[in-house]
């Protein structure tokens, strides 16, 4: 258990890492705003803190994996409730993926870009960098192999 992501908590800006186990991995698509809304307002509130006026503002194929393997990528704007009292308005850009083994359950695994409000309209460019380079495979060796 834990969390993979890199922050810089002074100035509000953070990437981070989601996976979330479905059984609609395979829906996932740019006009399927339901289920990537659902991931993102999971995502968010891993920690418990509380998630407001989530709006999903654009939704776009993403760059093909090496492997073929399709990406959404996504901008979206919410208020965070923090433990502190404060509401702050933040925007964000994900990458989204799905990997599902066929039948059953899959995964939805992605990657959030996040920042204030006001510092997205600076650093909005460099976080759908940060998004749009995020990558996962399915390793086909050694433990990892699919039989």
């Amino acid at each position: 258990a834990g969390a993979l992501s890199a922050n810089d908590y002074i100035k509000g800006d953070s990437a981070f890492f989601f996976v979330q186990n479905t059984n609609q991995a395979s829906q996932l698509g740019v006009d399927n705003k339901g289920l990537i809304r659902e991931f993102v307002l999971k995502a968010l509130s891993q920690k418990g803190d509380p998630v407001d006026s989530l709006k999903i503002l654009s939704v776009t194929a993403g760059r093909d994996g090496l492997d073929g393997q399709k990406y959404v990528i996504a901008e979206f704007g919410y208020q965070l409730n923090t433990q502190a009292g404060f509401v702050i308005d933040r925007r964000a850009v994900l990458s989204l993926t799905a990997l599902s083994p066929g039948a059953g359950v899959g995964q939805l695994q992605g990657l959030i870009a996040v920042s204030t409000d006001k510092r997205f309209k600076q650093l909005g460019g460099v976080l759908r960098q940060v998004a749009d380079s995020f990558r996962v495979y399915r390793l086909n060796s050694g433990v990892f192999a699919t039989k």
